[in-house]
């Protein structure tokens, strides 16, 4: 190859340069449903009925330090919490459970049948006399103990889903963390769990990730500098490590595959593995060199 070494640098450039313009189209995002056995049958029949559930579901505990929910502010907070979900870009207003949403109804016979009224919509209990009626309520409602309120009423959830094509993970952690902020106090404790809420915690950091591998790329060059001690073992490696990341991304853009932050660390070694073959030669090809000082029997015989 050293005679056509033209050719193959020519042809190299235009490779690079055209999956260097391919990263454009590069997809880096988590999708949690690749993470899933996919032989697994719950997971085939999800895949096959998806509007009968979604991960895109935020739970938000409200938790009382001291005492039972049955009091104005740990009320109040509740309520607040149903409604700013409501704000928040890509909910599905219908999919809001609490029970201060309109989906908790409480029912109880009357000499003429049944009456049916919403659990906690409007003005949130203040009075004693109030707070005793809103419990007993609370209590006979079928399925709201243990699901939506803890066994040891201490504690109560917000559930919200999410559109799947309307989800944007940034907008839905910023809001729930708003939520969460304001709520918490110290007489309560605010939790959120649920999958855009991971995957907000995974976009969060990952310009952090980024400025990782931009210290450690200068590190790499540095430490080049000082083993070498000369710019072609310094900048060889270097720009194998560079075309190899291109090449490695730019294929993944080509074919559709997303970049998942999770697993970013499996082509991060793939480049140092190309590094360390660069350094490797690149030493091989100093050695030779030194021996014969001719240039292109020490190319042939390092490779």
């Amino acid at each position: 190859l050293y005679g056509y070494r033209l050719a193959a640098s020519l042809l190299i450039l235009l490779a690079t340069a055209f999956l260097g313009l391919s990263l454009r189209h590069l997809d880096v995002s988590t999708r949690f449903l690749d993470l899933y056995p996919s032989n697994d049958p719950n997971v085939k029949l999800f895949k096959e009925y998806p509007q009968f559930g979604t991960p895109l579901t935020v739970t938000l505990l409200i938790k009382v330090r001291r005492g039972t929910i049955y009091n104005y502010p740990t009320l109040e907070k509740i309520k607040e919490a149903t409604k700013m979900f409501a704000f928040i870009p890509g909910v599905d207003n219908s999919g809001i459970v609490s029970i201060a949403s309109t989906k908790v109804k409480h029912v109880e016979p009357t000499p003429f049948g049944f009456t049916s009224k919403y659990l906690m919509v409007g003005a949130v209990p203040r009075t004693p006399k109030q707070m005793a009626k809103f419990r007993r309520e609370l209590r006979d409602t079928p399925g709201v103990i243990g699901t939506l309120v803890a066994n040891k009423e201490n504690a109560a959830i917000v559930r919200a889903t999410f559109i799947g094509r309307l989800v944007n993970y940034k907008k839905i952690f910023n809001g729930v963390e708003r939520i969460v902020k304001k709520l918490s106090e110290k007489n309560h404790e605010v939790y959120a769990v649920g999958e855009p809420i991971l995957t907000g915690w995974i976009y969060r950091y990952q310009p952090t990730v980024y400025k990782i591998f931009v210290v450690g790329f200068v590190l790499m060059i540095a430490l080049l500098a000082l083993y070498f001690r000369n710019l072609e073992g310094m900048v060889i490696p270097c720009v194998g490590g560079i075309l190899s990341g291109i090449w490695g991304f730019g294929f993944a853009a080509v074919l559709g595959i997303n970049l998942d932050p999770l697993v970013i660390v499996v082509p991060s070694l793939l480049i140092a593995r190309a590094l360390s073959d660069s350094v490797q030669m690149c030493e091989r090809y100093f050695e030779l060199y030194n021996e014969s000082h001719d240039n292109r029997r020490a190319c042939g015989d390092s490779l």
